[in-house]
C-alpha cells in the first residue's frame, strides 16, 4: 500500500501525520538538487567620480600611445617606437597611476616589483642602443601587470605557478575587466543618487558635442585669416586638429587598448583569487621509471662528450684545432647546444613534476641527482661554447649578434647553476632566486649601452694591436653611445679619419625619425662630437 496517495484516507491511521516527501514533487518524481555556489558572491563594483578621472586618463594615455605610430603622418615599426622611450615614460605614468588608483599598502616585495618598473623605464635615459631598449620596455611592461595582479592574487609571490600568474596577468585580467572602464566614464551620466546633477552632466555633454562642428569651422576660418593665431591653436592643441579625421579614426582605434590598461588597474582592487589547479597531482610517477628513462640519455652526452674531447681542451687551451677558422669553429654546433640547453629543461621541469614525492612531499634523492646531473652536463657543454666564443673575439672583434649570445649563454649557465642549488637545497626559494637573477642580468645588458660597449671593444683593440682591423661599416650600425669611440679613433689614427666623420653624419641623421627620444645622457654627449665635425 502506497501510504503518499492514501493518506487522505488513512489519516487516523497514520497517527495524522504527512508523510515525508522525499522526492521532491508532490507526485513523487525525483528531482535533481540543484548544486549551490559555495562562499559569498563578490559585491558588485561601485564606480564613483575618483574612478572615472582615472579612466578619462587611461583614455588620454591610450591615444597617445596609438598616436607614436603616426608621427608625422608615417606609421613607424613597432620596435622603433618603442626602443624610441617615449614608451617607457607611458609605462612609468601607467605605474605611477596604478599605486596611487589601487589605494591599497603594497608590501616590501609588491613595493620592490614597482622599483624595478621604474628602473628599467629609465634604460632610454642612460642607453641608446635600440634592442636593449625595446626589451626593458617589455620587461617593465609585463612587471606592471604583475605589479597590478599581485594585489589579487591569494599566493605568495615569486613561488610556485609565476609563470602561469604572469600570463594570467598580462592576458586574463585585462580582458576580464574590459568593462570597467566605459563604465567609469559614465559615472556622471549614470550616478542615479545624484539626480539632478547626472543630467546635467549629460546636458553639458550634449552641449559641448553639438558645438564640435563650429568650433573646428571657426578655428579653420581663423587660421587661414592670420597665421599668429593658426600656430597659437596649433601649439595648445598639439596639432591635434591639423589633422583633425585621422586623429578621430586614431582614437577611436585607441578605445579599446584604454579599456585594456584600465582593466589591469581595475582588476587589482577585486577581492583575492585563488589559483586552481594542483600540479602535484601530476606527481604519480615512480623514481625507478623517471631515471630508466633519464638515464639513456646521460649515456648520449657522455659519448658524446668523449668523442668531442679533443675539440674541448682545445677551446679551453685557446687552440684551434687543425682545419678550423675561427668563425667555422665558433659556430660549428652553436645553435645545436642551445637545443639541448632547452631539451635539458624541459627534462629536468617534467622530471621534477612527475616524480611521486616520498614521505617529506620531497622528490626522491635519485630523481634530484638525475637532474644535477643534466645541469651539470649543460654547464660543460656552455662553457665550451663560451670559450668558443672568446677565441672568436679575441680574432675579430664584437659584434652585436657575438655579444648578445655570449650574454644569453652566461644567462644560461646561472640558470642551470640556480638549478643544481634547488636540488643540492629543496627548500630554497628558486623562482625568487631565478627572478632576481634574470633581473639582474637583465639590468647589466640594458644600463652597460652594449652599442658604445661593442665599439669601445674594437677601438681599443684596434688600437692596441689585439686585432689587425676595425670595420668602421659595423660602426656605423651601432647607435649614438658608440660616438665617443668614433671620434677616438678618427683623432688616433689617419687613415680612419674621413670613414669616421661619415659614420658620426650617419648617426647623426638618424635623428631624423619623428619618435626621437632627446633625453638621453648619450645623446647630449653626441651633440657635443657633431659640433666638432
Amino acid at each position: 500500500m502506497n501510504e503518499y496517495y492514501n493518506y487522505a484516507e488513512n489519516a487516523e491511521q497514520c497517527g495524522n501525520v504527512p508523510p515525508v516527501n522525499v522526492y521532491g514533487r508532490a507526485d513523487g518524481q525525483f528531482v535533481q538538487p540543484q548544486r549551490q555556489l559555495q562562499g559569498p558572491p563578490e559585491a558588485k563594483k561601485v564606480y564613483g567620480i575618483r574612478d572615472f578621472i582615472f579612466a578619462v586618463m587611461t583614455v588620454i594615455i591610450g591615444f597617445i600611445t596609438l598616436k607614436l605610430f603616426f608621427t608625422e603622418g608615417e606609421i613607424f615599426p613597432f620596435a622603433e617606437v618603442i626602443a624610441s622611450g617615449w614608451y617607457h615614460v607611458i609605462v612609468a605614468t601607467l605605474a605611477v597611476m596604478a599605486v596611487i588608483y589601487i589605494g591599497k599598502k603594497p608590501t616590501a616585495s609588491q613595493w620592490a616589483i614597482f622599483g624595478c618598473v621604474m628602473l628599467f623605464c629609465t634604460v632610454p635615459v642612460f642607453s641608446s642602443t635600440g634592442l636593449v631598449r625595446f626589451l626593458s620596455w617589455v620587461y617593465a611592461a609585463i612587471l606592471l601587470c604583475y605589479f597590478a595582479y599581485s594585489f589579487i592574487t591569494s599566493k605568495p609571490l615569486f613561488s610556485d605557478g609565476f609563470l602561469r600568474e604572469i600570463c594570467e596577468a598580462v592576458f586574463a585580467v585585462p580582458f576580464a575587466n574590459f568593462a570597467a572602464a566605459p563604465k567609469c566614464v559614465a559615472v556622471p551620466f549614470t550616478n542615479k543618487e545624484k539626480g539632478e546633477k547626472s543630467k546635467t552632466a549629460l546636458y553639458i555633454l550634449l552641449g559641448v558635442l553639438c558645438s564640435i562642428p563650429a568650433v573646428i569651422i571657426a578655428c579653420t576660418a581663423l587660421s587661414s585669416a592670420d597665421d599668429n593665431f593658426g600656430r597659437l591653436l596649433s601649439g595648445i592643441t598639439g596639432g591635434f586638429f591639423d589633422n583633425f579625421f585621422t586623429n578621430v579614426i586614431i582614437f577611436a582605434v585607441s578605445i579599446p587598448l584604454s579599456f585594456l590598461l584600465f582593466g589591469a588597474m581595475s582588476g587589482a582592487k577585486g577581492r583575492k583569487r585563488k589559483m586552481t589547479g594542483d600540479l602535484g597531482r601530476a606527481a604519480k610517477v615512480p623514481a625507478v621509471a623517471i631515471c630508466s628513462a633519464l638515464t639513456p640519455l646521460i649515456l648520449i652526452y657522455l659519448l658524446f662528450f668523449a668523442c668531442q674531447l679533443p675539440y674541448y681542451l682545445s677551446a679551453f687551451g685557446g687552440v684551434l684545432p687543425d682545419g678550423y677558422s675561427y668563425s667555422e669553429y665558433a659556430r660549428q654546433g652553436f645553435f645545436e647546444l642551445c637545443g639541448v640547453a632547452v631539451l635539458d629543461l624541459m627534462v629536468i621541469f617534467l622530471a621534477g613534476v612527475l616524480a611521486k614525492r616520498n614521505e617529506n612531499g620531497r622528490k626522491p634523492v635519485a630523481v634530484r641527482i638525475y637532474s644535477a646531473v643534466f645541469s651539470l652536463i649543460t654547464i660543460l657543454l656552455i662553457c665550451s661554447a663560451m670559450s668558443k666564443m672568446i677565441m672568436y673575439i679575441g680574432e675579430y672583434g664584437l659584434t652585436g649578434l657575438r655579444f648578445y649570445t655570449s650574454w644569453f649563454m652566461i644567462l644560461l649557465g646561472i640558470v642551470f647553476l640556480v638549478l643544481i642549488l634547488h636540488e643540492i637545497f629543496p627548500g630554497m626559494k628558486t623562482v625568487a632566486t631565478l627572478f632576481i637573477s634574470f633581473t639582474v642580468m637583465l639590468g647589466v645588458l640594458c644600463f652597460c649601452d652594449p652599442d658604445a660597449r661593442i665599439a669601445q671593444y674594437n677601438v681599443e683593440s684596434y688600437l692596441s694591436g689585439e686585432i689587425a682591423e676595425t670595420d668602421t661599416g659595423s660602426l656605423a650600425m651601432l647607435s649614438e653611445g658608440a660616438a665617443p669611440y668614433v671620434e677616438r679613433l678618427k683623432d688616433s689614427d689617419s687613415a680612419y679619419y674621413n670613414c669616421c666623420n661619415r659614420v658620426l653624419i650617419t648617426m647623426k641623421e638618424s635623428r631624423t625619425s619623428g619618435v626621437y627620444f632627446p633625453l638621453s645622457f648619450t645623446s647630449l654627449k653626441a651633440d657635443e662630437i657633431y659640433d666638432r665635425i
